[in-house]
């Protein structure tokens, strides 16, 4: 006997907007997969430049949290068991993201006792994302280390990102990879005052660190998180213990130590930056300085909130434009990570004003923040703001003038534009990025 559905098969329905985020988490995942590095736990500590400090932590912390290991959950076989007695469970995503959340809370009435050294320095706030996305953006991670100084559950504001994933396959690579690389682009995006993007990937029983760098991706296995065995290993507890010491130190780093230039705590929509040199006309426009917070009224603060640049790159060369004031002058602060085989930009804008070359616009003070961090160099320029972009002018002017007077218009640009480039070029200075909007046109 046979039977027959009168129901035909119908196709799934094609959703553009998956389709479209699939597409540019591959290509992501393309741009990163070629500049990922596997490192050790002590170079990373190296580049945090937090050697002495993690020894410091690591005699306090003793083996507080062994005990803690000791009770982690088990995965065996795909199942996860949260005690031996307990019901078994297909694992799902949810399971080891829900177990993070239990780990970090456990780990915070641990340390309530000890010393003030090993307690969260800030109160981040940890949030749970696997129902709802980040603000208004469609990206999902699985949960976020918030800063707590605003409140709303956006990208400028959060600090580390966590994924789960229920494989226990040590390759990232993929899907995977590319969405969080577009973790990392949204937060570059959202926060200039950013050195790196960690994100904590929990990859089954194992937890990897990723820190997204302009380099590229340095990525360490922090180690086991839970047990891969129905039945107590002395060993497995060690390494937990150790995998659980590790995370607890990154996570109680101040912003500033672990992923920022300066203090994200406090207000920070004003900077001030000290050290470097304040003009164009003295003798060495390459040399360090340091920023901080400031205050509104300084006279020296510079605002970040009006960004005139908001695209960015996942890795390599970024620069982030802000129109601002400085010293009651209308200015552009710039902060560009660019890299350290190549002049610092201050030096160059220093180098054309020597030599006289026309159209150079003038720089209010510059130097070096951070003068290498994996081969790459971040240095801050305030420039004079001469007006519009070229792209904006022709967009805002074209429309008002006669054909032939925005031919004579453009024809009076490209002529200054070129006078410029060609008296740089005899000095030897080469610009490689020629664009309208590289070009400024000043308002008169």
């Amino acid at each position: 006997m046979s039977f027959h559905s009168n129901v035909s098969a119908q196709p799934a329905l094609r959703d553009p907007e998956a389709e479209k985020a699939e597409a540019r988490y591959l290509h992501n995942a393309e741009m990163v997969k070629g500049r990922m590095q596997s490192v050790t736990f002590g170079v990373v500590i190296g580049l945090l430049g937090l050697k002495d400090a993690f020894n410091q932590y690591s005699a306090t912390i003793g083996d507080s949290f062994s005990s803690l290991a000791k009770e982690s959950p088990k995965i065996v076989n795909g199942r996860f068991y949260r005690n031996v007695s307990s019901t078994d469970v297909s694992l799902q995503e949810s399971h080891i993201t829900d177990y993070f959340h239990q780990l970090y809370y456990e780990m915070v009435n641990r340390c309530k006792n000890l010393d003030e050294s090993v307690k969260c320095a800030v109160d981040y706030q940890l949030v749970d994302h696997q129902t709802k996305s980040v603000a208004d953006n469609k990206n999902k991670p699985d949960a976020v280390f918030y800063n707590p100084h605003i409140q709303t559950d956006d990208w400028s504001r959060a600090h580390i990102i966590i994924k789960g994933k229920k494989s226990e396959k040590q390759t990232i690579e993929g899907k995977d990879l590319g969405q969080m690389a577009e973790y990392a682009r949204m937060i570059w995006k959202s926060q200039p005052t950013r050195k790196f993007v960690p994100i904590l990937l929990l990859n089954g029983s194992v937890i990897t660190l990723l820190l997204f760098a302009r380099r590229g991706c340095y990525y360490t296995k922090l180690g086991k998180a839970m047990h891969t065995s129905l039945y107590y290993n002395t060993q497995e507890q060690m390494e937990i213990a150790t995998t659980l010491k590790r995370l607890w130190f990154l996570i109680i780093q101040r912003p500033q130590n672990f992923g920022h230039f300066v203090d994200v705590t406090m207000d920070h929509s004003f900077l001030k930056f000290t050290g470097g040199t304040p003009g164009t006309n003295s003798s060495s426009a390459s040399v360090d300085a340091t920023v901080e917070p400031a205050e509104m009224f300084d006279h020296d603060a510079v605002s970040i909130m009006e960004n005139i640049r908001p695209n960015v790159n996942i890795i390599g060369r970024l620069g982030y434009l802000f129109a601002t004031k400085f010293q009651g002058k209308s200015a552009i602060l710039k902060l560009s990570w660019t890299p350290t085989n190549r002049m610092p930009e201050g030096a160059v804008y220093e180098y054309l004003h020597q030599k006289k070359v026309v159209s150079v616009p003038q720089v209010f003070a510059s130097g070096i923040l951070i003068r290498e961090l994996c081969e790459y160099r971040l240095e801050f320029l305030i420039l004079e703001n001469c007006g519009y972009d070229l792209n904006s002018y022709i967009k805002t002017r074209c429309h008002r003038h006669s054909d032939e007077e925005f031919y004579d218009m453009m024809t009076d640009i490209v002529r200054q534009t070129f006078a410029c480039l060609v008296q740089a070029k005899h000095h030897g200075v080469l610009h490689r990025d020629i664009s309208v909007r590289n070009i400024a046109v000043k308002k008169t």
